[in-house]
């Protein structure tokens, strides 16, 4: 468990490290590298993020707007696409699947670490438009649009995703 626990910690770290703008060129760098991406680090830089205006969508996202976050509710919708798609058997239960993302343990080493932890395990994909703030401890977390290009939304509630109706 302490092993684990100074794992998340690294990553929550790493991830905090790789969306700041003032690390795009380092984190380019070792992404250049022909054991990673092996692409030029010009090209990588330019899906990092950045102080330019260029639009966040444009962008790559490593833990901002809860990315590093183990969703029950993501688990649930990758799942239930991979059934949808046929790449997961119909004799495999979703929900028994999704016991192994473990929010508690992300909390564990986000808490330890001073970072806000979603007061939830479950949201709704695709409801926003702009700006929100999501229920958190010890403080809300500010995120960013999930509006999805379709505009689906994805209700954790119903386990499926919806119209926009």
């Amino acid at each position: 468990p302490d092993r684990l626990q100074a794992a998340l910690r690294a990553l929550l770290r790493a991830a905090e490290f790789c969306d700041s703008p003032a690390n795009a060129s380092k984190v380019a760098d070792i992404l250049a590298r022909e054991t990673y991406l092996g692409l030029p680090a010009g090209v990588i830089a330019t899906s990092l993020p950045s102080t330019s205006p260029r639009s966040h969508a444009d962008r790559s996202v490593f833990f901002a707007n809860t990315a590093t976050f183990p969703w029950l509710s993501q688990a649930q919708w990758f799942l239930g696409e991979m059934r949808r798609w046929g790449y997961l058997d119909t004799s495999v239960d979703p929900q028994k699947i999704a016991t192994i993302f473990r929010p508690d343990l992300y909390a564990a080493a986000a808490i330890s670490l001073g970072l806000a932890v979603p007061t939830d395990t479950a949201k709704s994909e695709g409801k926003h438009d702009g700006s929100w703030r999501l229920p958190a401890r010890p403080a809300p977390i500010d995120m960013g649009p999930d509006r999805f290009m379709d505009g689906a939304k994805f209700d954790p509630a119903l386990h499926k995703p919806l119209s926009d109706a």
